[in-house]
């Protein structure tokens, strides 16, 4: 700030403390706790006399600031409903897990460069009659995902030895099947008609 803003600002607080400096005293402050549904009284009445011009001054500034104060309350928003985003993002994502298995198989294609093709995993089970493609024995459906023997999908030719994300190049297994054939191929592709 230059020195001449500077010397205009200590002026300009001076004088304002020389005119309000019976508001800002102590015994003052004692009144307005005393007093304090008659001035709440005395405000609104000055309010309502001066409602109008009050009005317009706030909406000329408004119209001036429109995208600044839109900016504002968009933050304002943001960091007071932080926790409530989290959770309509967390309640969105349970409701359409399909909908982001199916984003990432399509991005993990186009990293790798191969050919994606969408399938949903349930399908996938309902083919294979909940049998593990690589041990042969039954799938559970109850089981979740940390247990070793819940359902999940295995690619027949690994994605890193160039398989493709296609129906046909999966197929349902039990996580313990899964994990333990790594990238190594095992077996062949199936013929589904």
């Amino acid at each position: 700030m230059p020195l001449k803003d500077k010397e205009k600002l200590k002026a300009y607080r001076k004088a304002y403390y020389e005119l309000h400096k019976v508001a800002m005293s102590p015994q003052y402050k004692s009144y307005r706790i005393e007093n304090k549904d008659k001035l709440r009284e005395y405000f609104k009445a000055r309010y309502e006399t001066k409602k109008l011009d009050i009005n317009s001054k706030r909406k000329v500034y408004r119209d001036a600031n429109k995208e600044k104060m839109r900016a504002q309350k968009k933050i304002q928003y943001g960091r007071e409903n932080v926790e409530k985003r989290r959770i309509r993002c967390k309640i969105y994502h349970e409701n359409n897990i399909e909908k982001f298995k199916i984003a990432r198989r399509k991005r993990r294609a186009k990293i790798r460069g191969v050919k994606h093709e969408p399938y949903n995993t349930n399908y996938i089970f309902l083919r294979d009659n909940w049998t593990c493609g690589i041990c042969g024995r039954k799938i559970n459906k109850r089981l979740k995902h940390p247990n070793l023997y819940c359902a999940s999908i295995d690619h027949i030719v690994p994605i890193s030895k160039g398989g493709q994300y296609i129906p046909s190049n999966v197929q349902a297994a039990h996580l313990r099947c899964n994990l333990s054939k790594y990238n190594v191929r095992i077996g062949q592709l199936r013929l589904f008609g």
